[in-house]
């Protein structure tokens, strides 16, 4: 469990679930993600992001335009008759590396299947194979869970989500049959979905409970039920256990979900560095294993160097 650093756990148990909250909303949804992924794979052409996808026009058009509005991508022109653009990282959006590193390590740990993801990554600076591992920027020591603290704003305030229209939710099973294969390919709905994301966050700090998690996060309970047992069936939480004593059922972490740790983290520093106040502000993680702020930082596996966001290439699956 996630320890707050100054004793007030509520202040930092807000102060986090705000700021993740406020970085999720600038970076988007399930399909800006996927196109986020596509970015760093090195498809940067609207067709080419059409046909790697599956995604509808319109709603690709839309992605990228608020991508471009929040200074992920930027539109380059390739082309002039007709006129044509690629859609490149900017500065924020190769900041997001150690976040794509993250997904990808969690994903081909538990999904092995996913052909969507590259197969290999391999280091430019040591010319092997390797996996990331996710270090403390100041001791280089590795992350372990248990080992990370978090300090929340002066005055604590109730978490609030930002106010918006919700996406619809693609963890709802009744609407999969309907989604483009994309959205469908494993942990996407886990990822693209907002409230999972915070209530996996929640669960880092100790909050357990049916009614603690819709006190915590302000969330209905038809859609903390939905989204709880979308994250059972997914690995992510075990069955829940009757509680006789205080009369509650509690929702209890796996490994794998654990192991995600590295993902929100890495979410949590780029919006602190990236957007400031409107984001990562709100809360502080402390690396307890050193007592200094946490600034999470990938390393090679094999040769320890770190990664920066042009220091990987990738190997695809062969096709079959």
């Amino acid at each position: 469990m996630l320890t707050p650093a100054d004793g007030d756990n509520d202040a930092a148990l807000h102060g986090v679930l705000t700021a993740l909250s406020r970085t999720l909303t600038s970076i988007g949804d399930a399909w800006s993600l996927l196109l986020l992924r596509e970015a760093f794979l090195g498809n940067q052409t609207f067709d080419s992001l059409q046909k790697a996808l599956g995604i509808p026009r319109q709603t690709l058009q839309q992605r990228l335009t608020r991508l471009c509005a929040s200074q992920i991508l930027q539109r380059v022109p390739y082309q002039e008759r007709p006129r044509r653009y690629r859609y490149q990282l900017t500065a924020d959006g190769r900041a997001l590396h150690v976040f794509a590193l993250a997904i990808w390590r969690w994903q081909t740990r538990w999904y092995s299947d996913n052909r969507a993801l590259p197969a290999e990554l391999m280091h430019d600076d040591c010319g092997r194979r390797f996996f990331p591992d996710f270090r403390c920027r100041n001791c280089g020591d590795i992350i372990q869970w248990t080992d990370v603290a978090a300090d929340g704003p002066a005055k604590a305030s109730k978490f609030r989500r930002p106010s918006g229209r919700n996406p619809r939710w693609i963890g709802n099973t009744k609407n999969r049959a309907a989604l483009p294969a994309a959205l469908l390919s494993p942990g996407t709905y886990i990822l693209g979905d907002q409230w999972s994301c915070l209530i996996i966050a929640a669960s880092f700090f100790g909050v357990c409970h049916f009614d603690r998690f819709v006190d915590t996060l302000t969330i209905s309970t038809n859609i903390l039920s939905t989204r709880l047992a979308a994250l059972q069936e997914a690995g992510m939480f075990m069955a829940p256990a009757y509680d006789p004593v205080r009369r509650v059922f509690d929702y209890r972490q796996t490994e794998k979900c654990r192991s995600f740790l590295p993902v929100l983290v890495s979410l949590l520093e780029w919006g602190r560095t990236r957007r400031g106040s409107e984001a990562g502000a709100q809360a502080r993680l402390r690396h307890t294993a050193c007592g200094a702020p946490l600034a999470i930082t990938a390393s090679c596996n094999a040769c320890d160097l770190a990664l920066g966001p042009t220091s990987v290439q990738f190997r695809h699956h062969k096709k079959v």
